[in-house]
């Protein structure tokens, strides 16, 4: 146990909006801090302070026993797609395109606001329920530049607010309609200047990182977005604090900026000048080119195992990108092809995955996975100053998670009990921003359908 308190002691701790106290706190830190009967203070959203106890006074509005349990930072998704969810347990078909237009398009581009919502409700509550605090969702109901995709995104951002998870609603464009896709494709791109104003309005909007939502452009796939559209996004992104998010070498020939594979589309995309601080989603089909330039980029990626196993996809190469100091993190994908919103079967999926394809039955270690699902993930979106972790100054996103089952025997570090033995309903309280959005007596109602 560490004795030091993070920096902000009893003496001088601020007011608190809520204080949790007798946890054993895990906070993911860069010094590997644990507290064994320890507290955090929360105000304004915000971390105020943690350590060992006694708590700080004041006393705080509202104070939570925590009776020993572990808490720890709320998990993050990378990268989910919550649109077509109502395609969940359907045939993928025998390939890519017969998933992508026979499943995915064909859901989504029947979608109203109501459809919007319910799926964004849906999604929310599993993922808090499985202790996934913050969502990147790739989202994108066709037809982008109309009065039928704001109206879905507007439903969708008022659900996400109400379920209380931090969301970065990934808006995904496109221009270019690859002529391999057929017909219905044509109706996931739009023209260059009414996708970017759209996109300009929504983000003018609705982009509010302190209230929980963040608003982002998302090339669908980096071929299907013209030089105009690239540019037009990176300088939304600017604007307004965000980051840029895409499917990247997704697939091998989708590696390839043009028809006769001379130009690699992290070379195209670097030399736009838009590979900065890009979240690059499953990036499975990498060579070393690719790898360096995601690296002197500070790009980040996500890896999504358990979609890309589905599709009998390849695997990131996390060990190479380990080693280039890129950051991953992991994200649960499709409802379509990952069937649960569970975050931690996709860790021990992603750590048993990447063994299997390397021969390495050392590395990556459970905590590594752990890892990935948090303050790798953080950093891989570009987030790790606000959650991820539990550190003052950071955002209050935290789960309370019981660890009395025998499935916890024999005691081991708290990041390798997590990692290896905990299951979903031992997570008990849920908190984002501060925040209780999740308790014990919700969670048995969580997974009851909505409308």
């Amino acid at each position: 146990m560490a004795e030091n308190t993070g920096g902000r002691g009893p003496a001088d701790a601020d007011p608190a909006d809520l204080v949790i106290r007798h946890a054993h706190v895990m906070p993911l830190d860069a010094a590997g801090t644990t507290f064994d009967d320890g507290w955090i203070a929360i105000a304004g959203g915000s971390v105020v302070g943690l350590g060992a106890e006694p708590p700080p006074e004041p006393a705080a509005a509202r104070t939570i026993d925590a009776g020993g349990r572990l808490v720890m930072p709320g998990m993050i998704s990378g990268h989910t797609h919550s649109m077509d969810r109502s395609a969940r347990g359907l045939d993928p078909g025998p390939t890519f395109p017969d998933w992508l237009m026979g499943v995915y398009y064909r859901s989504v581009l029947g979608h109203g606001p109501e459809d919007a919502a319910r799926a964004a409700t849906l999604t929310a509550r599993e993922l808090l329920a499985a202790g996934v605090t913050t969502v990147v969702d790739c989202w994108g109901v066709g037809d982008p530049g109309t009065g039928r995709a704001r109206e879905c995104a507007e439903a969708t951002i008022a659900a996400y607010r109400a379920a209380g998870i931090r969301v970065v609603l990934a808006v995904m464009v496109g221009d270019v309609a690859p002529l391999t896709m057929g017909h219905d494709a044509l109706r996931m791109v739009g023209p260059t200047n009414a996708v970017l104003d759209q996109l300009s309005q929504l983000m003018a909007r609705r982009h509010d990182p302190d209230g929980g939502v963040e608003i982002w452009p998302a090339p669908e796939l980096p071929e299907m977005a013209s030089d105009d559209l690239w540019l037009g996004c990176a300088e939304l992104a600017h604007r307004h604090g965000a980051r840029i998010t895409t499917h990247l070498h997704a697939s091998e020939p989708g590696a390839w900026a043009d028809a006769d594979h001379t130009v690699r589309a992290t070379e195209r995309l670097a030399h736009l000048g838009v590979l900065d601080d890009l979240v690059g989603a499953h990036a499975s089909h990498l060579d070393d080119g690719d790898v360096a330039r995601l690296a002197h980029h500070a790009a980040g990626v996500v890896h999504c195992p358990s979609a890309a196993m589905a599709l009998a996809g390849s695997a990131t190469p996390l060990a190479h990108l380990h080693g280039a100091g890129v950051p991953v993190g992991l994200g649960l994908d499709n409802p379509s092809l990952t069937a649960t919103a569970d975050a931690l079967a996709e860790l021990r999926v992603a750590v048993g995955w990447a063994r299997a394809s390397t021969g390495d039955q050392t590395w990556p270690t459970p905590e590594h996975g752990l890892a990935m699902a948090t303050v790798l993930g953080a950093r891989a979106i570009g987030r790790a100053d606000r959650v991820g972790s539990i550190v003052v100054g950071g955002d209050a996103d935290l789960l309370v998670v019981d660890t009395t089952g025998p499935h916890w025997w024999p005691p081991m570090r708290p990041e390798r009990a997590f990692a290896l033995c905990a299951r979903t309903e031992d997570i008990r309280t849920v908190i984002v921003a501060g925040r209780v959005v999740v308790d014990e007596r919700e969670l048995l109602a969580l997974g009851e359908p909505t409308g």
